[in-house]
């Protein structure tokens, strides 16, 4: 589960720059 949560961060934190 640690890994999947990883995951969803850095595709958040991807996402947020892409918005930028």
């Amino acid at each position: 589960m640690g890994i999947i949560s990883g995951i969803i961060d850095l595709v958040k934190f991807i996402i947020d720059l892409t918005k930028k």
